[in-house]
This record gives C-alpha cells, sequence and structure tokens, in this order.
C-alpha cells in the first residue's frame, strides 16, 4: 500500500511530493501520464517567477524541481489516473490501463488550463 499518492505532476504535486518526503514520508508516488513539471514546461519564457534571475524556458525551469524530489525518494509513476475512490480507510487509485493500487492519503493537484479570452491575437 502506498502512504501518499500524488495526482499530478506540475509545481504544486512536485512541491508536495518533496515536503512530504522530507517530511519523513516513505513511500510517495507521483502519478503523472508524462514526464513531471507539469503546464509550466510548454512555456517558451518564465521571467516572473520569484527568485528567478535569468529568463529559462519552462522545461529548463522545472528540471531541478524533478532532480531535488527524486533524490528525497519521491517515485514517479507514469501513468493517468481515471479514478480515486475510497473503501474503507484505503483509497482506490484505477488508473487509465485498469492496474488498481490502494493508498493511505490522496493529494489532488492535477492542476488545470488556462482560459481562452477570445479576443484578437490571443494566439
Amino acid at each position: 500500500m502506498i502512504d501518499l499518492a500524488i495526482i499530478g505532476g506540475g509545481p504544486a504535486g512536485l512541491s508536495a511530493g518533496l515536503y512530504a518526503t522530507r517530511g519523513g514520508i516513505k513511500n510517495v508516488v507521483l502519478f503523472e501520464k508524462g514526464m513531471p513539471g507539469g503546464q509550466i514546461t510548454g512555456s517558451s519564457e518564465i521571467e516572473n517567477y520569484p527568485g528567478v534571475k535569468e529568463i529559462k524556458s519552462g522545461l529548463d525551469f522545472m528540471e531541478p524541481w524533478q532532480e531535488q524530489c527524486f533524490r528525497f525518494g519521491l517515485k514517479h509513476e507514469m501513468a493517468e489516473v481515471s479514478m480515486v475512490s475510497k473503501k474503507g480507510d484505503a483509497f482506490i487509485i484505477t488508473q487509465s490501463d485498469g492496474k488498481v493500487l490502494e493508498a493511505k492519503a490522496v493529494i489532488f493537484a492535477a492542476g488545470g488550463r488556462p482560459k481562452r479570452s477570445g479576443v484578437k491575437g490571443e494566439n
């Protein structure tokens, strides 16, 4: 049984994984269907994030986050979660491929999508 399942691998999911593993939780699994990093990895320029001195791509910005989290023991399951349910004291994690796992706790950090305004020049 997983101690903590984190659904979503963007900045919120990675931060949750980092603090959980550094806080002593042993079996922490991050579920992200692709490489961790989230929506920000698609950004061509990050220039307004606190503590970032030079302009970086979203991919370059998120790379050290992954390295740090994995160094502290966060595990990555490259899978899409299709459903989370509760059975007794356990959470049931169902993946889109049909694989089912149990977890003691779940953090849902799946993020979102930017909303389009429809104004001329938005793209």
